[in-house]
């Protein structure tokens, strides 16, 4: 009998790589990442850096020393064009794992890694976990991204934080790379906890391998206040439909980009751009509906609630209201706003199906699309070389979100989005539509400044003891019965703040009971406490959970 691997990259023909010329700047970091293997290293560049060059570089020396290597991204839908990267260089010894395979696809990668017929592996977070045999490199790029966290269904880990520790126990290089790291990486870096190298300068490719200096886009801020003093009630800025109509006239494409996950969940005032905050944890407090006839105002970490004004406590305007728009709506309005483009819109809903991803990919390299609306899946990593406009319907939406790494994210995507314009010799042009044109990460996203921004939010973190300055730990507790959840939610925290006392310590500090972001899931009421200190998990020694609590360690999102 004669083994057949189902491979689901199987039949695919790469075309030729050709010649890999990396810049002087490209050489220099892989050259000092090479030359100390074992390590931890935060790649920091631009987009359009040509951070992959570096890992292409990187995975060759690994290679050809006899190790293995495993490569992650933070996103199936960043998959298609990663295969074809890699698959070009390295050809029969590229294995692909993610959450896309069938199980027979995936039981038989497993074994090819295993048994050492594959020493590069490729795929989303789940990857880490492959056989790799004397593993010699992990890259994670776009390290920042909330997707390698694994949170529902169990086991709840980060897929950083375990190759951190796989680096650890194998003595493998660990390169972590991103235009826009994570605030506690790169706090990491600036205490010298890990490497820090950079490449500043975005660079187009040539034909013939060459590398040439490229330009960031220019980031143009839009005051929405503005817009409707002038008249214009549309989702749409008067500057972004002429730069998407220039865009289609000269055969070039243009994204228009939704920040969905915030959909009117919180309020905002349309003539001065105010939110309401809390003013005991520094984030913004939410609407809570529960009530229909009394909405409220409530802050899903400490769980202080306020009636909820009928107009602006900053100016007085009656223009204080629920805000936030969707993928389906914009798709809506861009086919009107532009008859004759040819519209796709890209989510969660519409990737559902094996081979989406690739398809939309596909489309948008061979011009079959001329405007793509979607939420992140396009602020990963995509290089498409006609992409030339990038519409931010709504900037503010993200500032909105109750999470205390709201500006870190809002900072993050604006940045990533933005990247994907003017990525060849054409200029790229972006538009960031806001009501708070002022906001700090507004300002260092369009200014091209993680600096800055960084600078803003570790100095925000250490007033507000969130992380890197502590650890946090996050307690969700569901029934059917609103008041039966409650109960046993204020159990557990009086339990943890008992104990706590009786030890003698000062942490953790115990936020809650309060309704979570999302009060009621599938007919269940969930309330949720947060435990902030040093070791935060050292609260539960001793204390009772049941089947129906869930824990989770440092959380990306307390949402």
């Amino acid at each position: 009998a004669e083994q057949v691997w189902r491979d689901p990259i199987a039949g695919r023909r790469f075309g030729s790589p050709g010649a890999l010329q990396l810049s002087p700047d490209q050489q220099a970091v892989a050259d000092y990442v090479a030359e100390r293997p074992g390590e931890t290293f935060l790649l920091h560049g631009v987009t359009g850096s040509g951070k992959t060059e570096v890992y292409l570089d990187l995975v060759a020396r690994t290679l050809d020393a006899g190790k293995s290597a495993i490569v992650l991204v933070p996103e199936i839908s960043l998959t298609p064009q990663a295969i074809r990267r890699y698959g070009e260089r390295f050809g029969e010894t590229l294995t692909v794992f993610h959450s896309g395979l069938n199980t027979g696809e995936l039981f038989d990668q497993w074994h090819r890694v295993k048994a050492g017929h594959s020493r590069l592996v490729l795929g989303s977070r789940s990857a880490i976990f492959a056989p790799a045999q004397d593993l010699g490199l992990v890259v994670i790029d776009e390290e920042h991204e909330f997707s390698y966290k694994q949170s529902d269904p169990p086991p709840r880990y980060h897929a950083r934080d375990a190759a951190a520790e796989l680096s650890r126990l194998t003595g493998a290089t660990l390169v972590l790379g991103s235009a826009t790291p994570d605030i506690v990486t790169y706090h990491a870096a600036e205490t010298g906890a890990i490497s820090r190298v950079q490449l500043t300068e975005r660079l187009q490719p040539s034909p013939d391998g060459e590398h040439q200096p490229g330009k960031l886009p220019r980031i143009t801020v839009v005051d929405m206040r503005e817009e409707l003093r002038i008249g214009n009630r549309s989702v749409f800025s008067f500057a972004l439909r002429r730069a998407v109509n220039l865009a289609l006239a000269a055969g070039e494409q243009a994204i228009l980009f939704v920040n969905r996950r915030g959909s009117a969940r919180f309020i905002l005032c349309r003539d001065c751009g105010f939110m309401p905050e809390c003013p005991g944890c520094r984030v913004t407090m939410s609407l809570d509906m529960r009530e229909s006839i009394h909405a409220k105002l409530v802050c899903h970490y400490c769980g202080r609630s306020r009636k909820l004004e009928d107009r602006c406590p900053r100016c007085d305007s009656p223009r204080y209201r629920p805000f936030g728009v969707g993928t389906q709506r914009i798709e809506m309005e861009a086919r009107e706003q532009f008859p004759g483009a040819r519209v796709a819109r890209w989510d969660s809903d519409v990737a559902k199906r094996k081979g989406s991803h690739e398809r939309i990919v596909r489309a948008l390299e061979a011009g079959e699309i001329d405007i793509v609306v979607g939420t992140q899946m396009l602020a990963k990593g995509l290089d498409l070389p006609e992409m030339t406009v990038v519409g931010v319907v709504d900037a503010d939406v993200g500032l909105g979100l109750p999470d205390y790494r709201a500006h870190e994210r809002t900072f993050q995507l604006l940045s990533q989005v933005a990247g994907r314009a003017g990525r060849r010799e054409r200029a790229g042009f972006v538009y960031f539509q806001t009501y708070q044109p002022e906001s700090p990460p507004i300002v260092c996203a369009a200014e091209h400044d993680y600096r800055s921004f960084y600078e803003y939010e570790i100095a925000h973190r250490r007033i507000a003891a969130y992380p890197p300055f502590s650890r946090l730990l996050k307690l969700m507790y569901r029934n059917t019965n609103e008041e039966a959840a409650l109960q046993e939610a204020a159990r557990v925290a009086e339990e943890i703040r008992i104990a706590r006392d009786a030890a003698g310590r000062w942490e953790p500090e115990v936020l809650g009971p309060t309704p979570s972001y999302i009060a009621r899931l599938r007919g269940e009421y969930r309330f949720q406490l947060v435990l902030r200190g040093r070791e935060p998990a050292h609260g539960l020694q001793g204390i009772r959970l049941g089947e129906r609590w869930t824990v989770d360690v440092d959380p990306v999102s307390l949402l």
